[in-house]
């Protein structure tokens, strides 16, 4: 399965910061939103593109609602700095 999510995120991090190049970010903002909730409907992890099984706790589901990550990849990306 192609990885959408990744090629919009770049797209608009592009727009962001590289003199507007992408054509219309509100669409693309929409595209990526959509394609995180259909990545959420078919339980998998919008990031690593695994199958998502399990959670350590309700934090962490609630969590995968809201970004479509793992607790693997939520785990990468919320690591607390010391």
């Amino acid at each position: 399965m192609k990885n959408n999510i990744k090629k919009l995120s770049r797209e608009l991090i592009d727009y962001n910061y590289q003199n507007n190049q992408v054509s219309n970010p509100s669409t693309k903002l929409q595209e990526l939103r959509r394609e995180i909730k259909k990545q959420i409907q078919l339980r998998r992890c919008i990031w690593c593109q695994t199958s998502v099984k399990q959670f350590k706790d309700r934090i962490s589901v609630k969590e995968y609602f809201i970004s479509g990550l793992c607790q693997s990849c939520q785990d990468e990306t919320f690591e607390e700095v010391e």
